[in-house]
């Protein structure tokens, strides 16, 4: 779906409100979904430009939040909406992701897991 710019379309503004109002939300439903939306946008290539003015210390502070070992859907949904939010290449946003607290450490951290401990007998 490409996204038009907000001020010149209010429906896609009000469309960008709820995705990112859906990754704030405390319904898992709500935040997957929202996640989901974001990734489907960042892979096309004509989006950047709106994607990147979303993109906020207190949004990647949230993704952050979200990369918890006790959900392990939503860590892989989080997982893959970072990968798409940063491979679109933008330097500003990788920047913003990199100055969240904890940030690079919990996703090393995360690569550092061993996978044995999610399939306990």
């Amino acid at each position: 779906m490409n996204l038009e710019d907000p001020l010149e379309n209010p429906y896609f503004g009000m469309l960008i409100s709820l995705v990112i109002d859906g990754i704030f939300c405390v319904d898992r439903f709500r935040v997957l979904r929202s996640l989901e939306t974001l990734r489907e946008w960042c892979r096309e290539e004509s989006n950047e430009g709106v994607v990147s003015r979303l993109m906020e210390v207190k949004f990647f502070s949230r993704l952050c939040e979200l990369l918890t070992l006790t959900d392990i859907m939503l860590l892989i949904n989080t997982l893959e909406c970072i990968l798409s939010i940063t491979s679109m290449g933008l330097e500003d946003v990788c920047n913003e992701l990199v100055h969240v607290s904890g940030s690079v450490d919990t996703l090393v951290s995360l690569v550092t897991v061993e996978v044995s401990i999610f399939f306990l007998i």
